[in-house]
């Protein structure tokens, strides 16, 4: 069974980001769901943060508005 879709907290995004590596996402994966609460973590990281840099640019992210 494939996974299509999935949801990612902080802790993954970061590591990949500040590693080269968050190309692979969409290459497992056809949705890639950041939350806004993580998103808005990252964001308010430091600005030569590598994650905070490319999470703001990455294409295949979709944000989810939780309630």
């Amino acid at each position: 069974m494939r996974i299509d879709k999935v949801v990612v907290n902080s802790s993954p995004l970061i590591v990949l980001f500040r590693s080269g590596q968050a190309d692979l996402l969409p290459r497992l994966f056809k949705t890639i769901v950041v939350p806004d609460q993580v998103y808005e973590e990252i964001m308010a990281g430091r600005d030569d943060d590598p994650a905070k840099k490319s999470l703001a640019q990455a294409p295949w992210v979709s944000e989810k508005k939780w309630q």
